[in-house]
């Protein structure tokens, strides 16, 4: 188990939709490596980062939070099915 010190994370603030009606942020975190820079654009499909098993893990995995307005919500409500 690492460090909790040596996570890695990414933050990324996202536009209000037509099914939101607040600011969304969402955190992915634990990543080996961020393929992003600080303020860099993404689109849905972009490679951000790898999953990794950094900060307290026992095993690679990715932690992926969504927060609607600073409260954290379900981020399975963000996902569409395939």
């Amino acid at each position: 188990m690492r460090d909790a010190s040596s996570t890695a994370a990414i933050l990324l603030p996202g536009r209000p939709s037509s099914s939101t009606t607040g600011r969304v942020l969402s955190l992915y975190a634990h990543l080996e490596a961020i393929d992003t820079t600080v303020a860099q654009s993404v689109s849905a499909g972009s490679v951000i980062g790898k999953v990794g098993a950094t900060g307290r893990s026992t095993g690679a995995h990715l932690h992926f939070s969504v927060y609607l307005n600073a409260v954290a919500v379900d981020p399975a409500l963000f996902l569409q099915d395939q």
